[in-house]
């Protein structure tokens, strides 16, 4: 499956002037404008736009890096030298995962702003599912608590269909860990509950009520 080129499919909020649209199929992707301030602005979104879809394409990239040090571990010949690769290997691990975990969180907010598309979000959960790590579905669970609602539409409910009976049936059949299944299971309670959630945070309990 191809991926779409996030700067030539996000929208840019709607905007109290008279600026004439920005085509889709622009190379320099500039409006046709000698305003400096829009100009300015597109060009930022631009930069931003592609610098998202890098980081969420990184994960070949994260891979390689924790392959790498995997190798070396291996061929580590002392004591010290393993446990300083095995500190390295987790601190990668940590990182790369806070990394792609708050990415994801990030285009979601992007989305909400209007500042991406539909389509776009659509090709990220196909992604999401493609890649069959546990990680890709956690970034999936992350992105659907916070899109979700608004994704599911009428017009895309039969793609929205499709994604749920396969996290029933991954569920289901018990594939993968525990904590990933419970994350999964969360968003699909999430979506027959319309998407309200019913962990609602009243604040913190008193003790009488942690004891009933």
């Amino acid at each position: 499956m191809a991926t779409a080129r996030w700067e030539t499919l996000f929208q840019l909020p709607q905007m109290q002037t008279a600026q004439p649209a920005v085509p889709s199929n622009s190379a320099s992707f500039r409006p046709v404008s000698s305003q400096p301030c829009y100009v300015s602005t597109v060009s930022f979104q631009k930069l931003l736009l592609n610098c998202c879809q890098k980081e969420f394409e990184k994960d070949k990239v994260n891979d390689d890096v924790l392959e790498k040090l995997r190798h070396q571990l291996e061929a580590a010949t002392s004591a010290s030298e393993r446990e300083r690769l095995e500190e390295d290997l987790e601190e990668a691990k940590d990182k790369a995962h806070r990394r792609s975990i708050g990415n994801i969180k990030f285009i979601g907010e992007l989305f909400k702003l209007h500042m991406l598309s539909e389509a776009i979000m659509h090709d990220c959960v196909v992604k999401l599912f493609m890649n069959h790590s546990e990680e890709s579905l956690e970034r999936l669970c992350h992105l659907l608590t916070a899109i979700g609602k608004d994704l599911d539409l009428e017009k895309a409910r039969p793609k929205m269909d499709h994604y749920f009976k396969y996290m029933e049936k991954t569920v289901k059949e018990r594939r993968g860990s525990s904590r990933i299944r419970f994350l999964l299971q969360d968003v699909i309670d999430l979506r027959l509950h319309n998407w309200v959630s019913q962990r609602a945070d009243h604040g913190p309990k008193t003790i009488e009520q942690i004891h009933q």
